[in-house]
């Protein structure tokens, strides 16, 4: 039965990763991975690289009926029958991935994956009420999660309903009139002084050269750890550095926010 409901999910995503067969199917990664390396024997799907794979429509026996959310939704409430994973799926496609950092898409997917999709997984979008957004943070304050935590979590779902609301998914948003909780901001970055720049750019170059320029540029620009060492030749042109990639997971992507441009010091 598994195998069957993941072959319905991989015909609808077309192109996936293992994170997405956990989270869409409710599955372990061992039991995604055992069934990925099975269709990967029956050529079901191919790997495009490390964790992602391609569903191959010509190698699929049998009809499936499996209807994952349409990428263009015109009628208003012709979703609002559809479940709360699946709708978090689209979410993560046709709006995180698009238009977030690598790292933001990470975050986002973990919260959904561990805290959302738990509680509000099975649930048809229409049924979901303020009342259970409300619950739901009580819950979370009964598990001992962190405030800031839990506040992040529902924020992000306010973010999703708003979209589903968008997308004319539901005509109704449940999250109107919730409030969020309040945290303390604690400010635990250190912000250095000139004189202890100064140190830092001394010390960073008796350690190595390129380490100071590395450090100097950061301080003088604000550009991100990420961003620095993502830059490449061809991004230097003019005295400017057009800044459109990042380093993420120990490859550089390109970013899916807008491209900055700052100018070389």
């Amino acid at each position: 039965m598994k195998k069957d409901r993941i072959l319905k999910i991989i015909k609808g995503l077309n192109i996936f990763s293992t994170d997405d067969i956990c989270i869409m199917a409710d599955i372990d990664e061992i039991k995604a991975a055992q069934i990925i390396n099975e269709l990967l024997s029956l050529e079901t799907i191919i790997p495009l690289n490390d964790n992602q794979f391609k569903f191959v429509q010509k190698n699929v026996q049998g009809k499936i009926d499996f209807k994952l959310l349409e990428k263009n939704i015109a009628k208003k409430g012709q979703n609002e029958n559809d479940l709360f994973y699946q709708a978090s799926q689209y979410f993560l496609i046709n709006y995180v991935a698009k238009t977030c950092t690598p790292s933001t898409y990470k975050t986002y997917k973990s919260s959904i994956k561990t805290h959302l999709i738990p509680f509000f997984g099975k649930m048809k979008l229409k049924d979901i009420i303020q009342n259970d957004i409300k619950q739901f943070i009580e819950l979370k304050q009964k598990e001992k999660l962190s405030p800031k935590s839990v506040k992040k979590s529902v924020t992000l779902l306010g973010t999703m309903f708003n979209k589903f609301i968008e997308w004319e998914f539901i005509s109704n948003n449940p999250y109107n009139g919730i409030i969020n909780l309040k945290c303390q901001k604690q400010n635990t970055i250190k912000v250095l002084n000139k004189s202890e720049c100064k140190k830092f750019l001394e010390l960073a170059k008796k350690i190595d050269p390129d380490l100071y320029f590395m450090v100097l540029f950061i301080i003088s620009t604000g550009i991100r750890k990420g961003e620095l060492l993502a830059i490449k030749k061809e991004d230097i042109e003019n005295m400017k550095i057009n800044i459109n990639k990042t380093f993420f997971e120990g490859q550089i992507v390109f970013s899916k926010v807008k491209t900055a441009i700052r100018q070389a010091e």
